[in-house]
């Protein structure tokens, strides 16, 4: 019973340790971005890039970018494939300028800028979207 206790005592504190470990992080990664961070901002331009530079992988939705992250995981190119034909995902070469719709943790949402794919928007992993 008493470890219970000490269990129940210690997530509460725990808990609230962290709560307050992801507000102050929430409140100082969130001061002014467009002066640091590698990430653009809403309504910035950036860049969709790949560190191996080659093409970026995006989607029409964020449902079709999660199946898109899991077929990629699992290496299935055909899947990939799949999408791309069924125009669900497409490609663009890394360094493609984009304009940020919505940034979000995870995924943004993107217009393209340029290209073939120029004035459409879609969902990529946030980790590819860079500033210029």
């Amino acid at each position: 019973m008493k470890q219970t206790q000490t269990a129940n005592g210690c997530g509460i504190g725990c808990l609230a340790i962290l709560m307050i470990v992801v507000i102050t992080s929430f409140f100082s990664s969130n001061k002014d971005s467009s002066s640091s961070g590698s990430r653009p901002s809403i309504g910035e331009s950036g860049v969709l890039r790949v560190s191996n530079g080659g093409d970026v992988l995006v989607a029409i939705s964020e449902e079709a970018l999660d199946r898109l992250t899991q077929l990629s995981v699992a290496k299935d190119g055909a899947g990939v494939g799949k999408m791309i034909l069924d125009g669900s995902a497409w490609t663009v070469p890394s360094g493609t300028k984009c304009h940020v719709i919505d940034p979000g943790v995870f995924t943004y949402e993107v217009r393209i800028s340029e290209g073939v794919h120029a004035d459409e928007a879609c969902f990529v992993a946030s980790d590819f979207v860079k500033r210029r």
